[in-house]
Parts: structure tokens; sequence; C-alpha cells
């Protein structure tokens, strides 16, 4: 389906596009919009557009909705399935691992033992795999939710970048996530709507 693009483009003459891909979904300011790749234009072209202005395009729109509620269904299964083998399994090697590299010298460790205070993994590593160097240091990691095949994201020595990822190109896991941290931190959570969980 061809739709008016909302900005000029290099001076283009022609006034409708094609719609080749929708990458993304956003709520702003309580609107639902979809970042939209056009036919025959670069990515710096993708522009953030509301339902209205996407007529013709219901069955794209609820096949992404579609994928990414079974992206969403399949994070949660991983992550329910990795948090049933940490709790079967008690703490692990690569845990062990993860706070060796972390730059303690064990000492703060031993001392929050002590006093009964645990290091918690953070829940954002669920979503991804672990390259490691010859060392064992992790050096790389690879999004689960974008595939095998996906581009290794380089590992910072925390979990910013991994955060800003799942951020970004996976906003509703990203929520979900969120939210799971929030609760296991015996917060009170409350969404947008006001709803309390």
């Amino acid at each position: 389906m061809r739709h008016a693009h909302p900005y000029d483009i290099a001076g283009s003459d022609e006034n409708d596009y094609q719609v080749k891909e929708i990458r993304a979904h956003r709520k702003c300011y309580g609107v639902d919009q979809y970042l939209i790749a056009w036919e025959g234009l670069d990515t710096q072209h993708d522009t953030w557009e509301p339902v209205e202005n996407l007529p013709g395009s219901e069955a794209d729109i609820d096949e992404f909705l579609k994928q990414k509620t079974q992206e969403v269904e399949a994070a949660e299964a991983l992550a329910a399935a990795s948090k049933r083998k940490r709790l079967e399994d008690g703490p692990g090697e690569d845990e062990e691992d993860a706070d060796a590299t972390a730059g303690d010298s064990g000492e703060g460790n031993l001392e929050d033992a002590k006093n009964g205070k645990t290091k918690r993994r953070a829940l954002v590593w669920d979503y991804f795999w672990v390259i490691k160097d010859g060392a064992g240091r992790v050096v790389q990691v690879v999004c689960k939710l974008c595939g095998p095949n996906s581009t290794a994201i380089p590992y910072c020595g925390n979990t910013s970048n991994l955060r800003s990822h799942v951020s970004h190109v996976h906003q509703d896991a990203y929520c979900k996530m969120c939210i799971a941290e929030k609760k296991a931190a015996g917060e009170n959570v409350v969404c947008g709507s006001g709803e309390s969980f």
C-alpha cells in the first residue's frame, strides 16, 4: 500500500511511498506508533507513524504485533526455564565467574556474605548468549530474541548496553523485565494506566 510520507525526502516529487517493513512499536502520549521502513529509502529515512497514517496496512500491523507477542512469550518461557534451572542447580559456575570478573577483589563479597547480602544476577542476562575469550572473560553477547545469526554486541563490563539493546529493540520484553526486577526487589509495581501489580 502506498502512503504519503510525512516529509519531503531529498526534494522528491513523488508524494506516495511504499511501506517496506514495520520495524518497531511504541506508545507516545497514549498513541500507538510504528517505526516504518519505506521502500527504496535508507534506514535513516525510517519514521514513526500513527495508525491513521497507514491506511490499508492493518494486516501488516496485525502480523507485526503477532510476531512481537510470540517473541515476548518465547522470552518469558526462556526466562522461566532459566530461573527454574538456576533454582534447581543453585549458584552456578557462570554466576561465580561473572562475580569474579566483575572487578571485585573478593573481600566485599565475603563481607556481604557475612551480613546476609547476596548479589543477584541481572535478569537481562536471560536474553543473551555469552561469548567468552580464552581466559573465560565475557567479551561479547548475542541477543536470543534477535536470533543466533544476529550481530554480537561487545560486553562493556556491566549490563548497560545489554539493557539498552533490549529497551530499544524489544520494548515489550524490556517492560516485562523491568516489572520482574521490581517484583524481585519487593517493590510495588504500577504501570502507566495506574494498575498495580
